[in-house]
């Protein structure tokens, strides 16, 4: 039976609606811009030109527009396109407000699974710029030898010409003589007030959370191994741009590997 996934992802303010699948194992469609979503299975090298899902990715998008990668994996599965490429300009630069948030997620033994979210979105206001994102990731793993089981998952944020930057990001993991388990979560806010710049540069506000503790919390081991990813962008405004990465990779009875990034610009 498939595996119940480790956490549901909190949902940000988004322009349009977003239903993160309940069961990352079932097949039901996931209903965002007319995207569907299905597990790779196992028979087979994943479709170049579409990713593994058969769905084209939406990526580098100029003007107002939005970007999205999706990408799922479970065992034998290879590893999805590098990056979504697009339909921006090329050579295109961007001296207002630029967001790129994403992370990675990894898990070692004979049972594992590793999920990603990443969600940004950037809007131009006329006399000031927003950029709002998310990135969660997790991991679990299972190991039939003591010690045999390793779990790590990490985010990061990199702004730049923004004024005001709030970015709140929290670790936790744990182990057990044959489990291991990591969450990394970060989300964050910029502002770009136009014509202006504080005089010590940008106002940056950062909030970490760390924590090592084994946490059963209900949560069950996983079965088989296991990868799913999901990337969303969105910008707003005139010559913004918006991309996604999404990477999924799975090997049976060693390890599950997700990573994700979302970049937008005003």
């Amino acid at each position: 039976m498939p595996p119940p996934p480790i956490g549901k992802a909190s949902e940000l303010d988004t322009p349009g609606p977003l239903r993160w699948p309940a069961d990352p194992g079932d097949d039901a469609q996931l209903d965002h811009g007319g995207m569907g979503v299905s597990e790779d299975h196992n028979d087979g090298a994943p479709d170049q030109g579409t990713g593994a899902l058969g769905i084209p990715h939406e990526s580098l998008v100029a003007g107002d527009g939005g970007g999205a990668g999706v990408t799922a994996g479970n065992m034998g599965a290879q590893p999805q396109s590098p990056c979504d490429q697009g339909t921006g300009a090329p050579g295109a630069s961007h001296e207002g407000l630029v967001a790129l948030v994403g992370g990675s997620a990894v898990a070692a033994g004979q049972h594992t699974l590793t999920t990603g979210l990443v969600q940004n979105f950037a809007e131009d206001r006329g006399t000031y710029s927003i950029a709002r994102g998310e990135a969660i990731f997790e991991a679990s793993a299972h190991s039939t030898e003591p010690g045999g089981a390793v779990a790590a998952a990490d985010t990061f944020l990199v702004v730049s010409h923004a004024d005001f930057i709030i970015e709140n990001e929290r670790s936790y993991g744990g182990h057990g003589s044959n489990d291991a388990w990591a969450v990394s979560e970060l989300d964050y806010v910029a502002i770009d007030i136009k014509g202006w710049s504080p005089t010590d540069g940008p106002m940056v506000i950062e909030w970490h959370q760390l924590g090592h503790h084994w946490q059963t919390c209900g949560n069950e081991p996983p079965y088989d191994n296991n990868a799913y990813v999901m990337a969303l962008a969105e910008a707003h405004g005139a010559g913004s741009l918006s991309a996604t990465l999404t990477n999924a990779l799975t090997f049976e009875n060693h390890f599950s590997f997700v990573n994700a990034m979302g970049m937008v610009a005003v």
